[in-house]
């Protein structure tokens, strides 16, 4: 695929040239007549600075003292609203005396007219107020008169000077007002607070509310110490009396008890009762049953659990009214916890509402105190009547017009001119649909580019014989290029190869391209033949009618290919008939077709247009390449694009496109290498003599 390069559009520009020159100077030179129509307007400027930070003998935080950037900014934007204002205009507009309003209008009026232009208009279309720096208003304006612009600049500035002195002056006065009364209110509000929160205090006999409150939390600190503890015991005492009830009495599982070990002499009885037990296991052995240290034994022993049984009843009633007691006790504390806890609630009550009474009262006095702070600085302020504007630069008539502007004039003129220098040549290429490039046949037709034919001087003769005899060696290397193209893209040309030229409209080239060609295949030893199947309008013949006569007289005349030159046969069209298509379709000439490709290596048939006639699709069915012959910019690319594809419906295949009668500038678009310098080319080889 052929891509552009930085040269191919320098050609581009240079094949437009002309008239790309022409749109430029034409365009350059209407702007700089438009520009220089221009009626002078001259340009004055007045400077204003707002200080956001500043320095006053008193600090104080207004309008017109120090300001936080956040605040400037917003009081900024405001100025420059104001200034913008149709109101402000006006004000500025009555402020100029009759000599003043007749230098601003003089420049403006219409010769003949009795009506005066309007002074809104004027202005209102010659200024640039704006800011610039952050904190500076630029006063610009035009006026077709330099005093006339500066007494706007000036009169703007002063003007607002004055708008911002007196409504700083208004705004101190209604925020002296508003003070004042909402100081009064406050000063009422502090004193009703007083009042209230002395009577709540005296309602509830509060001396210390604080103090009260650390009593009141040290019994109840006390109160639960005491409960819990009381809870522990009254729970221990439960635990042991479940474990001693669920003995059943039963002294095994009762000497096993923690409980039991603390009781009195319980321990030492139960230590008698285990000896008891042991001498009767031992006497067991020697004794029956009846002894008397048995029956002593067993005695004993049953005094003995008679009277751990008894101690251990009166120790479990003992338990029991432990606790009760015990659980009587729990009550009390947890209703003089409970009493502790409603005062301490009832306590805080009265401190949340004597909070809310204090938090009114010091409320009150902070407002209080503030307003009046803010009060004696508005006082101040009003006084001071100073404001952050300043005007720092002052407008003076301008000595020269600055419009119009011839640097920058001619500087756009020079702009505009190779603006349209170079897009004119591209807008012109691009917007051609016609056929142009090398890219355009492989990217659009989707074609191999083959080559180009140059345009030959009028001083050639007999082109058709061109390779044939050698009369240009141009001529022949391009020939000699085609030729090795058709190889590189079919490496293997079977015997009786047919090649089958065509285009898309009259007189482009096909015979002599076909006639050239065939000479080219014949001089490089293939045995070629030429076939005229334009039956409608044969050319071949034609253009060789002189030679072809003479080799008839020779030969005669049998219906058979003429031996034109070595390896180079021709079979030119009998006749002419509209009944082509029927002839192409015909067995005949299918056969005859068929005898003479078997008796030659190459094949070329010359076609009618295939934009107009489908002869050329038809013998496709026979042949097995088309090779399209076609001009630069000459047909567009659509129309070249469905010829295609109506050929590509045959057999044979469209091998590529080849361009004829191209010129210097159209090969350079070409994107290939032509010899253009014949100079060069001859020096390329020896010479006859050498």
């Amino acid at each position: 695929m052929t891509e552009k390069s930085w040269l191919d559009y320098l050609w581009i520009i240079r094949e437009h040239w002309f008239l790309a020159l022409l749109v430029a100077l034409t365009t350059a030179g209407f702007y700089i007549y438009k520009e220089s129509q221009t009626i002078p307007l001259y340009k004055s400027m007045a400077i204003m600075v707002f200080e956001p930070q500043k320095e006053r003998v008193l600090n104080i935080d207004n309008a017109g003292g120090r300001t936080n950037p956040g605040t400037a900014s917003l009081i900024l934007k405001g100025h420059l609203t104001d200034l913008r204002s149709n109101s402000f205009r006006s004000r500025v507009i009555d402020s100029f005396t009759p000599d003043e309003r007749e230098l601003l209008l003089r420049d403006y009026k219409t010769p003949g007219s009795n009506e005066d232009p309007s002074l809104h208009g004027i202005i209102a279309g010659g200024n640039k107020i704006s800011q610039v720096g952050g904190n500076l208003f630029k006063f610009e304006f035009h006026h077709r008169n330099p005093q006339a612009a500066a007494l706007l600049a000036n009169r703007f500035s002063e003007e607002f000077l004055n708008f911002i002195t007196e409504r700083s002056r208004k705004t101190n006065e209604s925020a002296l007002r508003f003070l004042r009364r909402q100081s009064e209110e406050l000063k009422l509000k502090v004193e009703r607070a007083e009042m209230a929160v002395q009577n709540y205090r005296q309602e509830r006999n509060l001396v210390s509310l604080e103090e009260s409150q650390n009593l009141i939390v040290d019994r109840m600190k006390n109160l639960s110490g005491r409960l819990n503890e009381a809870n522990v015991q009254l729970l221990n005492l439960s635990a042991t009396l479940e474990t001693i009830e669920g003995t059943d009495m039963d002294l095994d599982e009762l000497a096993k008890l923690p409980a039991i070990n603390q009781m009195g002499s319980l321990p030492q009885k139960f230590e008698r009762r285990n000896s008891l037990l042991g001498e009767r296991s031992s006497m067991k052995l020697r004794y029956g049953k009846r002894h008397p240290k048995m029956v002593e034994n067993e005695a004993a022993l049953e005094q003995l659990e008679t009277d751990i049984r008894e101690s251990i009843k009166k120790n479990v009633s003992d338990f029991r009214k432990q606790h009760e007691e015990m659980r009587m006790r729990v009550g009390k504390l947890e209703e003089a916890l409970a009493e502790a806890e409603k005062e301490a609630l009832e306590l805080d009550q009265v401190a949340i509402e004597y909070n809310v009474l204090r938090r009114k009262l010091d409320t009150n006095k902070r407002l209080f105190t503030q307003v009046h702070q803010r009060l004696n600085e508005a006082l101040l302020s009003s006084q001071l009547n100073e404001t952050n504007m300043r005007l720092i630069d002052r407008a003076w008539p301008a000595s020269k017009p600055f419009l119009p502007d011839e640097n920058k004039m001619y500087s756009m003129a020079v702009f505009i001119f190779l603006a349209c220098f170079g897009t004119v040549p591209y807008a012109i290429h691009f917007l051609n649909l016609n056929l142009k490039t090398a890219a355009d046949i492989e990217q659009q037709l989707q074609v191999p580019f083959l080559g180009e034919i140059r345009k030959f001087p009028r001083r050639l003769k007999e082109l058709h014989n061109v390779v044939l005899k050698q009369l240009d060696p141009q001529a022949s290397e391009l020939f000699r290029q085609l030729h090795s193209q058709i190889l590189l893209r079919n490496k293997v040309l079977q015997p009786g190869h047919t090649f089958i030229i065509t285009s898309a409209l009259p007189k482009e080239g096909k015979s002599f391209l076909a006639i050239n060609l065939a000479a080219s295949f014949s001089r490089h030893h293939y045995k070629t033949l030429l076939m005229d199947c334009d039956f409608r309008r044969p050319s071949v013949g034609g253009r060789m009618k002189e030679d072809l006569d003479k080799i008839r007289k020779e030969h005669g005349d049998n219906g058979e290919p003429l031996p034109y030159a070595e390896n180079f046969d021709i079979l030119p069209a009998c006749k002419t008939t509209v009944e082509a298509t029927e002839w192409i379709e015909s067995n005949e000439f299918r056969t005859e077709l068929r005898r003479l490709q078997d008796g030659y290596d190459i094949v070329i048939i010359d076609t009618p247009p295939s934009g107009l006639f489908p002869d050329a699709g038809l013998i496709g069915k026979y042949g097995h390449h088309f090779l399209f012959l076609t001009q630069i910019n000459k047909h567009r690319k659509s129309a070249l694009k469905a010829i295609m594809l109506r050929l590509e419906q045959s057999n044979a295949q469209v091998l590529g496109l080849i361009v004829n009668k191209v010129s210097r500038t159209k090969s350079r678009n070409l994107g290939v290498y032509r010899y253009s310098d014949y100079g060069k080319y001859k020096s390329y080889y020896p010479s006859k003599a050498s």
